[in-house]
């Protein structure tokens, strides 16, 4: 059964997907126009903008060339895309959309009863075993169904789309205009099928407008039959590596690209890699852009670029902002590629329409407030002075200091108690102070207040990199142990001498360093807040402890942020109410607004609203470049999460290791477009795209905060210790001794064990 029937069949789905068509639609329907407003700032052949060709649909969502993809695709980039379809032909001679010539890892062919079969690939190959297409008619592939390709995309939208077939299926979709890339001339001809008299059969039925393929020989046969008879564009489709031999001339790709005065022979534009135009080192680091695009431009040929993903291992350059990647080929002094095949066509399209050619004088948004996390600490290592440099250079609204303490009690900025994550300590001389606080996540380390600051300086910062244990995702490697650790005089000097519209000071486990440690640190803090010359309203106190705030309401004026560090789904009135008598704003983590299962939005809460209501502002936090680290809701693209959490969820702030990706946010011209906005999109809207046998379970609601949780008991009184010498790192006034550590580890060990006799390990 064809995949549009069965769409028409389903009532059910069909309605929640034309309620997301048609939602989708006014967001985008402006984007061809606006796209050219101002052709002549594109250094394209005809200045027109770059076109986005979305491979096989909205591929990095769906299946490959399934009815969903190439309809998202059309959806969410409704003026102006360009559809993909890798053409493979059937033993019938027909041709089909899958973007593998061995197709068991992109379908279901293994699993409905088709034998595999042997084949040679290239004339004197040795003999290979699969499921090849053109070893099948399309009959007996009807039920063939469409899974996804990759291994890191979703494996909930399987079995569900059939095969496209070219002639009968791909007109019937919404499609406006499309692309054949046909490999494998040679091949097909030793099977007694031919390229040319299905392409011919094509286009009758099919308005076809972009023809590629890897070989001239297919090329200059379709240019002589065809002439100047058609509107349909010759592209020659470069392939990698650029050592392979094109079978015709007997020449290497890699030669080819020196000879594009031949190639401007039989057609019209080139289709490459986009490492042949922006070549990347074996250290995943960009090299100086090649000639190949002004090179083409010179005599009149086009320059497509292919490799776009927002789920691909980035070169470091671009720090996962897979935006900054789609400027780097179009928004330069130097060229504009005409057009990017990608597996995420939204992405493109927002780089295109909404990004391109940004001036520093564009008007920049209010809101959000773009808060840093430890700096910009997906550049940088957390909290150092590069770190602090960089978000400063990134125009950040608000930048952070989590405040520690060392064993001679000097403050210092970062993000953590705990040095394991962060520092090189666990290979220092220091290892062995290593224990386990069960307070603290019960997790053996080695902390600040065992450390002297002199101590801690000998220690090198190391990047933090929370997806590499799961995903093999590293930060910037150059910038591993890069920058020098700052104490809160560093940093409070450097924004005061800056400009730095605020800052905020995270005060962690204070009631855990008064309690174990015996260690006030909230009048240290204030004290070197009042010695510093940043202003009084430039200040916010951020803490998870409400015993924290309610000290500085009482000692202070300063604004305070309440960080509610557990997921919620709700807030009660008396928590709400409990929190504005010591609190003006909330930290809220993302999944308190949009909640997820496997990776999936399930709905949105309420909890934003209840705050704003109460007149309590709210951030959100962490949000990061990493394609993992949101929903696949939002595309893998932290723009379009950003634009749901400002514009559907409304938040205040966004609190974020990469500050410059939501600076450039704020600045992107579609704010102030009428008739083109970034997707915004109805919380859950993927699930009604699923079988009900692949949804993710369905999660429990995350608790609702009571006044329980809000209230605390107040700060534990501390003994005194007798005050420090003045030191020049930090204040007289705002550093204490520490008492003695070898008491201190006693009675830590002796109130360990009264807890649990297995939850202290000393090294």
């Amino acid at each position: 059964m064809l995949m549009v029937d069965r769409f028409r069949k389903e009532g059910r789905k069909m309605s929640a997907v034309i309620f997301f068509f048609v939602f989708l639609f006014h967001q985008h329907q402006g984007l061809a126009v606006t796209a050219q407003e101002k052709s002549s700032i594109w250094r394209t052949v005809d200045g027109s903008a770059p076109k986005v060709i979305a491979r096989g649909g909205f591929s990095g969502l769906f299946p490959d060339s399934g009815y969903r993809a190439y309809d998202m695709g059309a959806t969410v980039v409704p003026k102006g895309l360009i559809s993909w379809c890798d053409v493979k032909l059937t033993k019938d001679n027909l041709g089909i959309c899958t973007p593998f010539l061995e197709m068991s890892n992109s379908t279901s062919i293994a699993r409905v009863g088709l034998n595999p079969t042997t084949v040679t690939l290239q004339e004197g190959a040795a003999l290979v075993t699969g499921y090849f297409p053109f070893k099948y008619t399309l009959k007996e592939m009807e039920n063939v169904t469409l899974v996804q390709g990759m291994y890191m995309r979703s494996d909930k939208f399987d079995y569900y789309d059939t095969i496209t077939d070219v002639t009968n299926v791909l007109p019937t979709l919404p499609l406006q205009s499309i692309w054949l890339s046909i490999k494998h001339d040679i091949l097909y001809q030793r099977y007694n099928l031919s390229t040319t008299r299905f392409l011919s059969s094509a286009m009758n039925t099919v308005d076809v407008d972009y023809v590629s393929s890897p070989e001239i020989d297919f090329l200059m046969k379709i240019a002589s039959e065809y002439g100047n008879n058609t509107k349909t564009k010759l592209i020659f489709q470069f392939i990698e590596p650029s050592s392979d031999i094109e079978p015709y001339t007997k020449q290497t790709y890699g030669s080819l690209l020196q000879n594009l005065t031949f190639v401007k022979t039989f057609a019209s534009g080139i289709l490459v890699p986009n490492k042949y135009i922006l070549p990347v080192d074996s250290d995943n680091y960009l090299l100086n852009s090649t000639s190949v695009v002004s090179d083409a431009h010179d005599i009149g040929l086009e320059v497509y670029a292919s490799g776009f993903a927002n789920d691909n291992v980035f070169p470091y350059n671009y720090n996962y902002n897979p935006i900054s990647e789609y400027l780097a080929y179009a928004d330069n002094d130097d060229f504009s590629v005409e057009g990017f095949l990608t597996d995420f066509p939204a992405t493109a399209a927002e780089a295109i329409v909404c990004f391109q050619h940004i001036k520093s004088s564009v008007v920049v948004e209010k809101t959000p407030l773009v808060i840093s996390h430890n700096g910009a600490s997906g550049i940088y290592p957390d909290c150092t002075d590069l770190a602090y440099k960089q978000a400063i250079d990134d125009r950040t609204d608000i930048i952070d200091c989590p405040v520690q303490v060392t064993e001679d009690g000097v403050l210092i900025c970062m993000s953590s108690m705990n040095l394991v994550a962060t520092t090189t300590v666990t290979t220092s001389e220091f290892a062995n102070r290593a224990f386990t606080i069960p307070e603290v996540k019960n997790e053996i380390g080695i902390y600040s207040f065992n450390l002297t600051w002199t101590e801690i300086q000998t220690l090198k910062p190391q990047i933090s990199n929370p997806y590499f244990n799961s995903y093999l995702l590293k930060r910037n490697p150059k910038n591993e142990n890069s920058g020098n650790f700052v104490t809160l005089s560093d940093f409070l000097n450097l924004t005061a001498n800056s400009d730095v519209p605020r800052i905020i000071i995270s005060i962690q486990n204070a009631p855990i360093l008064a309690d174990i440690v015996g260690f006030d640190i909230i009048d240290p803090v204030i004290q070197s807040l009042k010695e510093s010359k940043n202003d009084r309203d430039k200040i916010l106190i951020m803490s998870e402890n409400s015993s924290v705030l309610n000290l500085f309401r009482e000692k202070t004026d300063y604004t305070l942020v309440y960080k509610i560090d557990e997921l919620i789904s709700d807030a009660d009135k008396p928590s709400i109410k409990d929190i504005k008598e010591f609190a003006d704003t909330v930290a809220l983590g993302k999944q308190s607004i949009f909640p997820q299962s496997e990776m999936f939005v399930t709905s949105q809460t309420n909890v934003v609203d209840k705050f704003h209501s109460a007149n309590i502002s709210v951030f959100v936090y962490i949000i990061r470049n990493e394609f993992v680290s949101s929903s696949f809701d939002f595309f893998s693209d932290p723009i379009i999460e950003i634009n749901n959490l400002v514009k559907g969820a409304l938040v205040d702030g966004i609190i974020t290791d990469f500050p410059g990706t939501a600076r450039s946010y704020k600045r992107n011209r579609c704010l102030h477009k009428d008739n083109y906005n970034i997707p915004l999109l109805q919380p859950g809207f993927l699930l009604s795209f699923m079988d009900p046998g692949y949804l993710p379970p369905t999660m429990a609601p995350y608790p609702t905060l009571t006044f329980k949780d809000v209230n605390e008991s107040p700060m534990p009184t501390l003994t005194s210790h007798a005050p420090l010498p003045s030191s020049p790192d930090q204040p007289s006034s705002s550093t204490q001794h520490l008492p003695s550590f070898l008491p201190i580890f006693v009675c830590l060990f002796i109130k360990m064990i009264c807890l649990k006799s297995d939850q202290i390990q000393f090294k």
